[in-house]
């Protein structure tokens, strides 16, 4: 799936679209999860957005879990050159929120919008580096609808491979543009989120006020509704 013109304004694909295809996923615990565990996250937010209440489970269960943020996300309003420093510090702030003040995040810096101008062997040795010995890679598809999200998810997918590490990948633009036919269904799993993990996680969202506030806000209403089902989804 490739997006050629990129307008979160647009409602996209329905909820209601999406409810009825999740709802009979295989559930797996991610209890069940052993070693250190790192979350690789093209601008600050998708990290929580696609797995802040699977995190907040992991941690709770004994895992060591590193964020690495690739971008601080600060093309996403070029107007203002204090954007990156705001949204990272936003991201930590969504990180105290789920009650993962000992997470370690690690800032890579590469530029916001030009992930997918990086050699590609470099940014995923940078992730390596990071990351070190891994069992569990959680990253975003390669084919996600967002040109740094895929070339994120890419770079992802072959440390794990290379490491021989679990991969667990997510979906932010796709639940967005995307159908069906434009995901890996037959390999989705769903993490069911109680009551508490996800009232965190939408507090932990509600930090990243660069991005929820505002008449332009990126994460409206309808884009937000993708991230607040009281399960997560993965593609194993």
């Amino acid at each position: 799936m490739r997006v050629v013109e990129f307008d979160h304004r647009d409602v996209g694909t329905p909820e209601a679209y999406w409810s009825p295809l999740l709802a009979g996923l295989p559930r797996i615990d991610p209890c069940a999860v052993s070693g250190p565990v790192v979350v690789v996250s093209p601008h600050p937010d998708d990290e929580v957005l696609a797995a802040g209440g699977t995190v907040q489970c992991l941690v709770l269960a004994g895992a060591v879990v590193t964020v690495i943020s690739l971008t601080d996300g600060e093309a996403a309003d070029p107007g203002d050159p204090s954007l990156g420093g705001i949204r990272s510090a936003e991201l930590r702030s969504a990180v105290d929120r789920l009650g993962l003040a000992s997470i370690e995040i690690v800032r890579l810096g590469f530029g916001d919008g030009r992930l997918a101008s990086v050699p590609p062997e470099h940014l995923s040795a940078s992730i390596e580096r990071v990351g070190g010995p891994a069992a569990t890679w959680i990253g975003p598809l390669p084919d996600d609808g967002h040109p740094d999200h895929e070339a994120a998810g890419r770079a992802t997918m072959r440390v794990a491979a290379r490491t021989g590490a679990r991969l667990w990948q997510y979906a932010v633009w796709a639940w967005h543009w995307g159908r069906d036919v434009d995901l890996p269904l037959a390999r989705a799993v769903r993490i069911d989120l109680d009551e508490l993990v996800l009232a965190r996680k939408r507090r932990a969202i509600e930090a990243f006020r660069s991005q929820t506030t505002g008449a332009d806000a990126i994460l409206n209403a309808h884009v937000r509704s993708r991230f607040e089902r009281p399960f997560e989804v993965f593609f194993t």
